[in-house]
């Protein structure tokens, strides 16, 4: 993926390409609705990256139903 600067006038030129990352160093089969990136509305991207055992880092752990989870967990003391 590459990116220009771009400026207000439509005649400007625009600047040199500047690479911002490689496609390989994605996940090739994206997420379940096959996305590999998107853009957060700040503007940054939101990659899928292939992870190995080797992978230095920190691991994400996906939970569906969180709150759910959660209010099964930790039970509030609104409905008594």
């Amino acid at each position: 993926m590459i990116a220009v600067k771009i400026g207000s006038d439509p005649n400007a030129p625009l600047g040199p390409p500047e690479r911002l990352f490689l496609f390989a160093d994605l996940n090739a089969e994206g997420d379940s609705f096959g996305r590999v990136l998107d853009v957060s509305k700040d503007g940054r991207f939101l990659v899928s990256k292939k992870v190995t055992d080797e992978t230095p880092g920190r691991k994400l752990i996906y939970i569906q139903n969180w709150f759910e989870e959660l209010k099964r967990l930790a039970p509030s003391d609104e409905g008594k």
